[in-house]
This record gives structure tokens, sequence and C-alpha cells, in this order.
């Protein structure tokens, strides 16, 4: 399996009284930069534990193959767990063709 890389480095040098906001870093995971629809990046690091990355992001546009949902809904049902909620706002369905 491929490893993770992440590397964070500011988009430019800042000069010695500037200190720089978030947005004035790239971070990328391997080949990725995180940009458009992130919202919220968190690394945590705690010493006797592997590094843990949170993204938040908004995506623009949701697809999820019909299959993945008809599988969603088969764990529910057979799930002790009484009530699952799941929201995605203005969800499409579109079904691909196999």
């Amino acid at each position: 399996m491929k490893q993770l890389k992440l590397s964070i480095k500011p988009k430019q040098e800042p000069t010695e009284d500037q200190s720089l906001n978030s947005s004035g870093y790239s971070v990328k995971i391997n080949d990725w930069e995180l940009g458009r629809g992130v919202i919220d990046f968190k690394l945590e690091m705690p010493a006797d534990k592997k590094p843990k990355i949170t993204i938040t992001a908004i995506p623009d546009v949701i697809e999820i193959d019909a299959t993945v949902i008809a599988e969603i809904q088969k764990l529910q049902s057979e799930s002790d767990i009484e009530s699952v909620n799941y929201f995605i706002p203005n969800l499409e369905i579109q079904k691909f063709g196999r």
C-alpha cells in the first residue's frame, strides 16, 4: 500500500516581522493539494501515537453509485442500531452502468 506523505510549506517566505495565517501555507497529501472546498484541517501529533489528520471539506458535487447506497441500507437494516441518520444536502443519486 502506498504511504501517505503530508507536506506543509509556506506559499511564500514571510518577512522577518510577518506571520502567516493558515491560507498562507500549501498543504499536500502525496500529490494532492488541499484547496477549494476544504474548510478545516487538523493535525494531531500525540507523543505515544501515530499522527492523525482530519480534513473537513464541502464538495460541490457528490456522485454515489446506487449500489453503494443499497449496500448501506442493507447494513443499516441488519444492524442492531435503531436509528442511524445520514444527512447529505442536495444529494442527487445517479445510477452508473456496470
